[in-house]
């Protein structure tokens, strides 16, 4: 294996184009918190071609109780008496152009009212279909949405795509005390982008009727500490569905702020190792809260910081009570923040109206106790792929109180269909316990959180409450290798390539680093650093290999070896630091590999060479 010249690699993110007449649903508001005056039904030419959309039709659908109570195939379609709608004669759609259905002034670019009695009852805030067709009766397109209400007799295989969009939904106008107008709605992630999964498609983003669904800014990264901000203020840079997330002092119980009656923070807590502010995500109001970071969504984004897990006992109580929380990625959650269960433990204990309403890949904890008063806590990483109850856990870690509970460190990156989670540890590095794994349906989404309770006393909630966020880009540039199968050796260990520092930028103030994690302690590492790649070469897992099948990057260079740190087996880790990018060729590309290999020194010298998995990096300018 040699060093080769560095060759310069033009890696483009490409997107298919939509196809010319692509009409959508766009974006929907099916239920707000005030006599049903923001319901709205948006939809988008996203093709490259105008469309006359005369004599199409909206039409919204549900199971009638009859076909509940006797269900026969098709009964649900045939028998549903919701109204549909008809868009005018004379509606040309030019590209980018929007027709937007509502019950008035109160929604912005309106172009056809429909009467708020017809509305209400297309809209029936329930387990229901909308359904695009064109002047032929044929559909274009189709949305469901609380599919999690599980009626046996809707036809989901014919309404919706994919699993339909589970969870809760609802749209605070801000018309009902106590609640602000938040103004979130059901829309596509991108503007007109239809994969052909609602699951996967749809989040909640601030409201745009007859506007483009791409409204959020894209400026990461992102560093706060919320120290500068007073006590019951909202924090900017998010919006929640029914209160935005509030910034406290974590020593102090309160404030409340008007016109809530309950106190932003419930309970007094330590400062996180940041010190001064918190942020907290919860209703004082009660129930529950969920909502977004207002970025761009994106697939490749890390997110850290501290977070705050209570796993004391609840008080007393004849009643089941339980908490949960999630910070999630790729997806979204529902307005009214259901609660989670991505191990079962809630079902297995007899709760009932579960949602399981995220999507994307989230850190979801989960605070249990029964009614005899034991209580267990749990903290997962979650595969959450299109919503409902299939989805995968990827790692989980105990949480035990006055053991591993209290301020924690959470590190949570994807890019693509990789993804990485740390719990525990220091802020910036690779160390404490890590999980990694392939997400099964991979795609755009939104920063997101989730958080609700059902306790008996308000004073013993503790709803999502970070501090010291930091919110990078993971990133355009960096590309995780994965081997054709894993490479199983030293221990038992599969070590994994990471990158630290950022977009890798020419014009970048740095400092980068390359970290290699899972590594067994006390072993000796080496970054090979090579200038081109081809197909993977497989070794054979032979005498110096641990149990194989490993392979190698076909271009071996640049060395740099050193004794890794951390305790205990699988969570040793080496950095391997870059001070500065500024001389490289912007476009030029570098693909590294660790090479893991006993330190002579220690007694683990009878394990044999283990590989990691590769990591290229394209130079930013």
């Amino acid at each position: 294996m040699s060093s080769r010249r560095l060759v310069v690699l033009p890696f483009l993110l490409l997107a298919p184009a939509p196809a010319a007449g692509q009409v959508v649903l766009n974006e929907i508001v099916y239920d707000d918190h005030d006599a049903d005056t923001h319901e709205f039904v948006e939809l988008l030419n996203a093709g490259t071609s105008p469309v006359d959309i005369s004599g199409w039709s909206v039409e919204c659908g549900d199971s009638p109780t009859a076909c509940q109570v006797s269900c026969t195939p098709g009964c649900a379609v045939a028998t549903n008496t919701n109204p549909d709608f008809t868009i005018p004669a004379g509606t040309v759609l030019a590209p980018g152009g929007t027709w937007v259905l509502g019950v008035g002034a109160t929604i912005p670019g309106v172009n056809q009212i429909i009467p708020q009695p017809l509305l209400a009852g297309a809209f029936e805030n329930d387990e229901e279909w909308i359904r695009l067709r064109d002047a032929l009766g044929n559909v274009v397109d189709a949305v469901a949405y609380e599919t999690n209400k599980e009626n046996a007799c809707f036809p989901l295989s014919i309404v919706a795509e994919g699993p339909g969009i589970h969870g809760n939904h609802l749209l605070v106008d801000g018309l009902v005390p106590p609640y602000g107008a938040q103004l979130l709605s059901l829309s596509r992630v991108r503007n007109g982008r239809d994969t052909g999964n609602n699951g996967r498609d749809f989040a909640l983003l601030p409201w745009t009727p007859g506007a483009s669904n791409d409204s959020l800014p894209s400026a990461l990264p992102i560093s706060e500490d919320f120290d500068a901000s007073s006590p019951g203020t909202p924090s900017p840079l998010w919006r929640g569905s029914f209160v935005d997330p509030i910034v406290v002092d974590p020593a102090a119980v309160g404030p409340v702020v008007p016109p809530f009656g309950g106190p932003s923070n419930p309970n007094v807590i330590p400062a996180s190792p940041q010190g001064g502010n918190a942020l907290v995500f919860g209703d004082p109001g009660g129930g529950g809260n969920a909502g977004i970071l207002l970025q761009s969504p994106t697939d490749q984004v890390e997110v850290e910081a501290y977070v705050y897990l209570d796993a004391d006992p609840h008080p007393p109580s004849l009643l089941a009570q339980v908490e949960t929380w999630s910070l999630g990625l790729q997806g979204t959650s529902d307005s009214f923040g259901n609660h989670p269960d991505p191990g079962g433990l809630l079902a297995g204990s007899g709760v009932a109206g579960l949602v399981d309403p995220n999507t994307g890949v989230a850190w979801t904890f989960v605070h249990y106790t029964n009614p005899i008063g034991v209580t267990s806590a749990a903290l997962y990483l979650v595969d959450e792929n299109d919503g409902g109850t299939d989805n995968i856990v990827l790692g989980s870690v105990a949480i035990a109180a006055g053991v591993n509970d209290g301020w924690q460190r959470l590190r949570l990156r994807v890019n693509g269909n990789r993804v990485e989670g740390w719990f525990g540890g220091t802020l910036g590095a690779n160390d404490g316990t890590s999980f990694a794994g392939t997400l099964s349906q991979p795609g755009i989404g939104t920063v997101y959180f989730q958080t609700r309770e059902f306790v008996v006393d308000n004073a013993s909630v503790r709803p999502l409450t970070i501090d010291a966020l930091a919110v990078r880009r993971h990133s355009v540039g960096l590309d995780p290798i994965d081997p054709p199968a894993p490479c199983v050796g030293s221990g038992g260990c599969a070590p994994r390539m990471g990158w630290n520092g950022g977009t890798a930028s020419v014009t970048g103030a740095g400092p980068f680093a390359v970290t290699i994690d899972r590594v067994l302690g006390g072993a000796f590492v080496m970054v090979a650093i090579g200038a081109t790649s081809g197909p993977p070469w497989p070794i054979d897992a032979g005498t110096i290999l641990g149990g194989g099948p490993c392979w190698s990057l076909n271009d071996i260079g640049i060395t740099n070896g050193g004794a890794a740190a951390g305790p205990g087996p699988c969570n040793g880790q080496r950095t391997l630091a870059l001070p500065s990018l500024a001389g490289a060729l912007p476009g030029g590309t570098l693909y590294l590999q660790a090479f893991v290999f006993p330190d002579p020194g220690s007694p683990l010298t009878a394990l044999p060479l283990v590989l990691s998995d590769g990591l290229a990096i394209t130079f930013q300018p």
